[in-house]
């Protein structure tokens, strides 16, 4: 619903999720191998503990990263920021946080300059020498706060000021109050009742 609501495609989606999914695959397949106790069981197929543990860390896995991309695309990365100063988190914290997700692209594109000059270099080698792991990193550290000082330098020039988003002020409109008060209401509801229960008898009725 808050996908369709958010218009946030599909694809983004996907594209989010898909790298994640080959580790809780692996790690949910030692499940597998390990509990191969009966579940439940359904005509002749048995369905083991391992197959439930799986499929549960798949659906939380897709679960917490379309939560965590819908989040960014409907609230943006100012007002996340804005929300987390007034939950009293520490500035330094926050403006890590929201300069890491803003200049993270400029480090993975000198990170793949890197690697193009060495390829360039050693044009024999496969990949990158391990003889070289320790000075390509290094050169990479020396290069990110080279960029980061000019990023510093050309916000103050700007009129960046210290303090800005711990005293923005968030103000509330109908819509979010609607949209608090009906997530409270479901929050409420899953508290005092037994949803699973309830489910489970009204299927086993049909």
């Amino acid at each position: 619903i808050i996908t369709t609501m958010a218009d946030v495609p599909a694809k983004t989606l996907f594209s989010a999720i898909l790298p994640v999914l080959p580790a809780v695959i692996l790690l949910g397949a030692f499940n597998v191998l390990y509990d191969k106790a009966p579940f439940f069981q359904i005509n002749s197929l048995v369905v083991t503990g391992g197959v439930v543990s799986l499929i549960s860390l798949l659906i939380k896995c897709i679960l917490t990263v379309e939560g965590g991309i819908l989040l960014v695309c409907t609230t943006g990365m100012r007002g996340i920021s804005r929300a987390l100063a007034g939950l009293g988190i520490p500035e330094i914290m926050v403006i890590q946080i929201m300069m890491t997700y803003r200049y993270i692209i400029l480090l993975l594109e000198e990170a793949e300059r890197i690697i193009n000059a060495y390829t360039l270099r050693a044009p024999e080698s496969r990949g990158i020498d391990f003889r070289h792991y320790g000075s390509l990193p290094g050169h990479l550290l020396i290069k990110s706060f080279e960029r980061a000082g000019r990023i510093y330098n050309a916000m103050k020039l700007r009129g960046f000021v210290s303090g800005s988003i711990m005293t923005a002020k968030i103000k509330l409109n109908t819509s979010d109050f609607l949209y608090l008060c009906v997530w409270m209401l479901f929050f409420a509801t899953v508290r005092m009742y037994n949803l699973p229960a309830i489910l489970e008898k009204i299927t086993a009725g049909l």
